[in-house]
């Protein structure tokens, strides 16, 4: 793709855009510009910066950026799409363009049953920083900017009553077989959701059958018990699930190629536990827990660090020509760092948020403070937000900052801290 086309597409669709809206009044026109700056400082300890202690020229850096997005919404009738059209410049690189379809789908009412083929964003669960049922769509979680994410190619039938729902969903149904199992390929998947309303309480059933990961099932519900207080949990089990593999070479080795990959294990189970209250003065306060079982185990965590150190010793005993060789095996340390911001890293985790809204301000404004803990080795990632919402204008200003101790998982992380800053026009 020209690098940038996007950009133009961009300037191109606010040119036009009074023009489109006026010609068709049954047809919706919205969207969003995006204006957005991201300061990131490389982290001091962890693999990836023993990497560049002995190869400075290596260019896998998380770099800072700024970046300009447009995301264009439309519905005619029965269709909807969602095209997000991107360029991002990073310090002291090229510039970076795409355009993708977020949502891309044809929906039919037949009454109580709604029917959508497509591409079609579909969320299930509840919780907040950790859904295990989001069985159809994983999204990003915790993320510094809520924005739309890009849905899943799948066929869709739902049933809706008074108290209760159904939804049948058919993901990524032209997947074909033997790219199941490949790295990084969504399986074609059968997916099922129960809802039924008891009181104050939601409740939901689900199920799913993989062609490759095979069965998996889970439970959840929803329950207000006061005005203030709201309290959810979620469990899963499944057949088998994906995550990191060592090759299992001795530490010391030096390997020609990433050592780690992506492979099917056995069974696995998670479950959350969470709570939120909210006050009257716009204050609300959020706690969650989860066990994730398809996360690294701490003995592998162990042998994680283990290679680290070897590798880190390795140049002592080395001649100066295999001394990049050394740098590019404890990058590749960094694969199973990868999976942050759509699952866990620990077994064990912990989530408290704190946010205010103060209705003298207008509620106009939010502010946020959370940090996501791990208990095994006391790692945590701090993070603050502020945004202020006008009419047609939206500012937002983010910090995250990684903490505990040196040796921990989260303090292993490429980027120690990350400043963001945004400004959103609606039209």
């Amino acid at each position: 793709m020209p690098r940038h086309l996007p950009l133009c597409l961009i300037l191109a669709t606010l040119a036009v855009w009074p023009a489109a809206r006026a010609q068709s009044q049954a047809l919706s026109l919205g969207g969003e510009l995006r204006l957005l700056a991201t300061d990131r400082q490389a982290a001091a300890a962890g693999p990836l910066a023993a990497a560049h202690a002995l190869q400075p020229t290596r260019e896998d850096t998380p770099p800072s950026s700024a970046a300009v997005e447009a995301e264009v919404t439309a519905r005619w009738r029965g269709l909807q799409a969602q095209l997000l059209l991107q360029h991002e410049r990073p310090t002291g690189g090229p510039g970076h363009s795409q355009a993708r379809f977020n949502e891309l789908h044809a929906s039919a009412d037949l009454g109580p049953w709604q029917l959508s083929a497509g591409r079609k964003v579909v969320s299930w669960d509840v919780g907040y920083a950790f859904r295990p049922n989001d069985m159809v769509q994983q999204e990003q979680r915790r993320g510094l900017l809520g924005t739309a994410p890009q849905g899943q190619p799948l066929l869709q039938a739902e049933w809706f009553g008074a108290d209760q729902a159904l939804s049948l969903v058919w993901a990524h149904p032209r997947t074909e077989a033997a790219q199941a199992p490949r790295e990084g390929t969504a399986e074609q998947a059968l997916a099922l959701r129960a809802y039924q309303r008891l009181g104050a309480a939601d409740l939901y059933a689900f199920a799913r059958q993989g062609h490759d990961l095979g069965a998996a099932a889970g439970l959840a519900a929803s329950w207000v018990p006061g005005e203030a207080l709201e309290l959810h949990a979620s469990a899963r089990w499944q057949a088998h699930h994906r995550a990191w593999q060592f090759s299992g070479m001795a530490p010391e080795t030096l390997a020609t190629a990433s050592p780690w990959r992506l492979a099917r294990h056995g069974s696995a189970g998670q479950l959350l536990l969470g709570g939120q209250w909210t006050g009257a003065a716009g204050q609300s306060l959020m706690a969650e827990a989860w066990h994730d079982a398809t996360a690294p185990s701490a003995a592998q965590w162990r042998d994680w660090r283990a290679r680290n150190a070897t590798l880190t010793q390795l140049p002592a005993h080395l001649p100066a020509s295999l001394l990049p060789a050394v740098a590019g095996n404890l990058a590749w340390q960094t694969d199973p760092l990868s999976t942050l911001a759509l699952s866990s890293l620990q077994r064990k985790s912990v989530f408290l948020r704190t946010s205010w809204q103060p209705p003298e301000l207008g509620s106009a404004w939010q502010f946020s403070l959370d940090t996501l803990i791990h208990p095994d080795d006391h790692g945590r990632l701090l993070t603050t937000a502020a945004q202020w919402q006008g009419d047609r204008w939206k500012l937002n200003a983010a910090w995250r900052q990684t903490g505990g101790p040196r040796d921990s998982v989260l303090a292993q992380l490429p980027t120690r801290r990350t400043l963001l800053g945004a400004a959103t026009l609606a039209f």
